[in-house]
C-alpha cells in the first residue's frame, strides 16, 4: 500500500512538472475538463427531470398525451381548439389542454398601489379543466375551473405557482386580488398553485397561468400552425389554427378521442378537391 502510494505522488508530481511548462497545454486541459463535467451535470439535470423524478401530480402514470401525426411531418403536431371541444365531449374521465410556455413581458402590481418594473415571465395558457383534471389542490384561493373558459377575451384571471408567490410576493397572504399585467392585459391573481407544481414540461417551468380564452388578449403567438385561417384574428373559433397539446387520464378514454377524430377527418377531407392533398390529410393519426 505504501509503495502504490508512493508511486501515486511521483506521479503527480511528474504531471504537475509537466503542466507548469507548459501553461497553454494545461489551461486547454482544465478548460475541456469544465466543459465535460458541466455538460454531464446538465444532461443528468434534463434525464432527471424529465425521465427520473415523477409529475408533481396525483397519479401521474395514469396520464397520457396526445399527439398528431402526419405522413408531411416528421414532429408531432398540435390540436385546434375546436378539435380540443369535440375531445372534450367523450372523455369523461378528464382531460386538458395547454399551450406551450410563452415568455411573455409583464409588471407586477406593488403593495403601494404602483406596478413593478417590466420583466420576461413564463406564461401558459390552459383549459379550465386543467388543475382539477391534474389533481393540484390550491396552496391559495382558487385554480381554474370551466366557467373560466367560456368567452373569449373575457377571464382576465389567473393562478401563479408557488415558487413566483413565494420570490416574487414574499408569501404574502394578500397576495389574492392582486393584479399583473401581461403583454399590455390586466389579470387578477386567484390562485396560487400547490408546492413544487410548475406545469406539465419539466424542463420550460411556468410562473403564471391563464385560461385559453386569452389568447387574443396577451397577443400570444407561438408554436403553431394555420390552415386557411387568419392568425390575426383570436384563435379559439378557428379549426386552422393549431397550437394546442392535449393530455389525457385514461387509455379508454383516448380510444373514444380517436374515433371522434377519424369522423372529424372524414367529414374534413370532403371538402379538400385535390385528390393528392386529400389522401395526405387523411393520413393523420392521434397517438398516446
Amino acid at each position: 500500500m505504501r509503495l502504490w502510494l508512493e508511486r501515486l505522488l511521483q506521479d503527480v508530481r511528474y504531471a504537475i512538472r509537466g503542466l507548469a511548462r507548459n501553461p497553454g497545454f494545461a489551461l486547454v486541459i482544465v478548460v475541456s475538463l469544465g466543459l465535460g463535467i458541466g455538460a454531464n451535470s446538465a444532461l443528468f439535470s434534463v434525464m432527471d427531470a424529465v425521465l427520473l423524478r415523477p409529475l408533481p401530480v396525483a397519479h401521474p402514470e395514469q396520464l397520457f398525451a396526445l399527439d398528431l401525426t402526419e405522413s408531411r411531418f416528421r414532429s408531432p403536431q398540435p390540436f385546434s381548439y375546436p378539435m380540443f371541444e369535440q375531445m372534450r365531449a367523450v372523455a369523461p374521465s378528464g382531460i386538458a389542454a395547454m399551450s406551450r410556455i410563452a415568455r411573455t413581458h409583464g409588471r407586477i402590481d406593488a403593495t403601494s398601489g404602483g406596478t413593478s418594473e417590466l420583466e420576461t415571465i413564463p406564461v401558459q395558457l390552459v383549459s379550465g379543466e386543467y388543475f382539477r383534471m391534474l389533481g393540484i389542490v390550491p396552496a391559495l384561493g382558487r385554480v381554474f375551473g370551466p366557467g373560466d373558459n367560456e368567452r373569449v377575451g373575457q377571464h382576465p384571471v389567473a393562478v401563479i405557482s408557488h415558487d413566483f408567490w413565494q420570490r416574487r410576493f414574499g408569501s404574502a397572504r394578500d397576495v389574492l386580488g392582486r393584479g399583473v399585467t401581461l403583454n399590455g392585459a390586466h389579470f387578477t391573481i386567484v390562485g396560487v398553485a400547490s408546492p413544487g407544481f410548475r406545469g406539465l414540461w419539466l424542463e420550460s417551468p411556468t410562473d403564471i397561468w391563464i385560461p385559453l380564452m386569452m389568447q387574443s388578449a396577451v397577443h400570444y403567438a407561438q408554436n403553431f400552425s394555420d390552415n386557411n385561417a387568419d392568425p390575426e384574428k383570436p384563435w379559439l373559433n378557428q379549426e386552422g389554427i393549431r397550437w394546442l397539446d392535449i393530455v389525457v387520464r385514461s387509455r379508454h378514454d383516448a380510444t373514444a378521442i380517436d374515433t371522434v377524430f377519424r369522423q372529424w377527418l372524414a367529414a374534413s377531407a370532403e371538402k379538400i378537391s385535390k385528390p393528392d392533398n386529400r389522401r395526405l390529410f387523411l393520413q393523420q393519426r392521434v397517438i398516446l
